[in-house]
């Protein structure tokens, strides 16, 4: 069965359901998609979920803003991009940042990702295949920024209390 549409009815109950969940709210997103309609979208989903969420449509511009090594605390990002490929900038990113929680979404399919994936090196970033409702985006974010909590709650990504409610 496939996914509804984003915008759905369905998605809006289930995101509005989700979205009131204040676990990792301050977590610090960065989303990189060359599509600007994709990106929109995907933008507005997850700012319904977090407060902070940086967009932008290459790699380049990814990487100008990730320079310090506690910028964001998850990047989601496409797999098919020009210039350079998800795994490509995921690897990039990780020089200053080895634990960085990722997330990549494909529209090529998740065998292919896999695949390129595992090339890469990469043993622990996420894939969501497309399409997928606006709570399984929120969910797959939540749960790589799961993985890289310690106890406490302290972030193991910097001196932030990650997944502190917001007030």
């Amino acid at each position: 069965m496939a996914a509804p549409p984003l915008g759905s009815d369905r998605d809006r109950t289930s995101l509005a359901h989700t979205s009131v969940d204040p676990t990792f709210r301050d977590a610090r997103l960065l989303l990189v998609d060359d599509d600007d309609l994709v990106r929109r979208t995907l933008e507005h989903t997850l700012c319904e979920a977090f407060d902070s969420v940086t967009s932008v449509g290459t790699a380049a511009e990814a990487l100008d803003l990730a320079g310090e090594p506690w910028a964001f605390d998850c990047v989601v990002t496409d797999l098919v991009m020009p210039t350079m490929r998800g795994p490509e900038l995921i690897l990039e990113l990780r020089r200053t940042k080895p634990e960085l929680p990722c997330l990549l979404l494909t529209g090529a399919g998740v065998s292919t990702a896999r695949t390129e994936v595992a090339e890469s090196g990469l043993s622990d970033v996420a894939i969501l295949a497309k399409p997928f409702t606006p709570s399984e985006l929120v969910d797959a974010v939540r749960a790589q920024l799961a993985e890289t909590v310690g106890p406490g709650g302290q972030s193991a990504l910097g001196g932030a209390h990650v997944g502190d409610p917001v007030v």
